[in-house]
């Protein structure tokens, strides 16, 4: 697998961990009595593991363009 698919695969599952995270809180809220420390927790990995992806996506479409436009 070269090294863009690497990066790409790498900040989905990221992207989707966050999502997960967010999920997961959403469903303590709603059905548990879950303490708002844990609930804070899971929303504060959730904006955590989202911002990551988004800048490994930021920093892959750039090599990606650079790569394309032959730089």
């Amino acid at each position: 697998m070269s090294d863009l698919k690497k990066e790409k695969l790498k900040s989905r599952l990221i992207i989707s961990l966050g999502m997960l995270c967010l999920a997961l809180y959403f469903v303590l809220d709603h059905y548990t009595n879950t303490p708002d420390f844990f609930l804070g927790l899971f929303v504060g990995l959730s904006v955590g593991l989202n911002l990551v992806g988004v800048f490994l996506m930021v920093k892959w479409l750039r090599r990606l363009t650079d790569k394309a436009a032959g730089l």
